[in-house]
């Protein structure tokens, strides 16, 4: 038997909320969030929990600065940065990564104008990247409404085979869930990106393959897909929700 939850995202923004501005005062010792809503399967809900930490974290450690770091793609696609997700994958081989690295490199995130520098450095022409200081506040609520979009969105789960309420497609339970997706892109043999449409993560590889095309599975919410050819990574500007877009076809990269 399945069973289904109203959508109602105005009470998952509210539950979003509280997890954003709960224990919000030591960065060395933040309480992981729980989003816990009666009858919604908390495996729905791990990914989300993980990028409110990190986002908690960023924002107090740049507490005292004018603002809070933001990519633009234009097209009036903008979006605050997960800067702990970035340093993490910047280190996932294995190198010398505390938390005085993670301090000192989120910090580093405060100067946008470096950040643009590098960017430019990498050569970046269509979809290269763009930073600048969002104000704080907004910031907070792009990510709380983007967080409770995604989770009203994946609210709809037959507990006993684990299938969506979509019937395109299947949710995958056994680890991450997630929708099988299909990426083209114009660049051949380049590794593909995607990262929440309201929290950007430059370096989230999708799929285990080299383009083109890759399908890969990803929760539903609002994505930005990309490449990285080897001269950085380069984003379309445009924001695709999964459900229904299941076949992505980028344009500019």
């Amino acid at each position: 038997m399945g069973f289904e939850i109203e959508n109602k995202t105005a009470v998952f923004e509210e539950a979003v909320g509280r997890a954003l501005y709960h224990d919000f005062d030591s960065f060395t010792d933040m309480a992981w969030p729980r989003l816990q809503i009666e009858d919604v399967d908390r495996r729905l809900s791990t990914d989300l929990e993980a990028q409110i930490l990190r986002f908690k974290m960023s924002a107090q450690v740049l507490a005292d600065m004018d603002g809070y770091p933001a990519i633009d793609l234009g097209d009036d696609v903008v979006a605050p940065v997960d800067a702990v997700a970035d340093l993490m994958d910047e280190h996932a081989d294995g190198d010398m990564f505390n938390s005085q690295t993670l301090y000192d490199g989120v910090r580093a995130y405060a100067d946008v104008d470096r950040l643009n520098d590098e960017a430019l450095f990498d050569g970046h022409e269509r979809g290269g990247l763009s930073y600048f200081l969002m104000p704080v506040k907004e910031a907070f609520e792009r990510v709380r409404i983007g967080i409770a979009e995604a989770w009203s969105a994946r609210a709809v789960v037959d507990r006993e085979d684990g299938y969506t309420g979509f019937v395109e497609n299947t949710l995958r339970m056994d680890q991450v869930p997630g929708l099988a997706v299909t990426v083209h892109s114009q660049a051949v043999g380049a590794q593909v990106l995607y990262s929440p449409a309201y929290l950007f993560r430059k370096n989230q590889r999708f799929g285990g393959q080299l383009s083109t095309p890759v399908t890969s599975f990803i929760g539903p919410s609002k994505y930005l897909f990309g490449v990285n050819s080897g001269s950085g990574p380069k984003f379309e500007s445009t924001i695709f929700d999964i459900p229904p877009n299941y076949d992505i076809h980028l344009r500019e990269v």
